[in-house]
């Protein structure tokens, strides 16, 4: 029998995280030029951008999709992850059309710490739904420890404000 008519095309999703790393490519190329060319673009903003849309975009993008199709694929849980996936991907958007304009800045911020709580979301996502089969093995405990270092690492960002 073939498959749902509904399911996620993790292939789509890793080409769109090779798509950031195009963007975030192409970013890299522009900061280089700084050196050589007068661009008139702010080069710190320039690097936000690169730096946000090659980790967030390219990076957690690959992950996610990666740990998604190795635990969770055949679990009918594409409804949930596809919430996920498009909400990471409206941040994603967001930083990119303002940090290159703006650098750090309210819409800026606004679209990075909502990306935080995508972040949140998938890791109580993931862990709630890897079979109890899997989550004996070590592989998954690995995983489990660096998305749970991923949150701590989070608190950074947080504390920055207080700071």
């Amino acid at each position: 029998m073939g498959a749902p008519l509904n399911r996620i095309n993790l292939r789509s999703h890793a080409k769109i995280a090779l798509a950031y790393f195009v963007l975030a490519a192409i970013f890299g190329v522009l900061l280089r030029s700084f050196a050589s060319v007068p661009i008139s673009v702010n080069y710190k903003f320039i690097v936000h951008t690169h730096s946000h849309i090659a980790l967030l975009g390219w990076v957690y993008l690959s992950i996610t999709t990666l740990l998604y199709k190795l635990y969770l694929d055949n679990l009918d849980l594409d409804k949930g992850y596809r919430k996920i996936f498009w909400f990471t991907q409206f941040t994603l958007g967001g930083m990119l059309l303002t940090f290159p304009f703006m650098g750090y800045a309210l819409f800026s911020i606004v679209f990075s710490t909502l990306f935080l709580f995508a972040s949140y979301w998938f890791v109580w996502f993931f862990i709630k739904n890897v079979p109890i089969s899997l989550k004996k093995k070590n592989a998954y405990k690995c995983v489990k420890f660096a998305l749970w270092y991923m949150v701590l690492s989070s608190l950074g960002p947080w504390a920055l404000g207080p700071l």
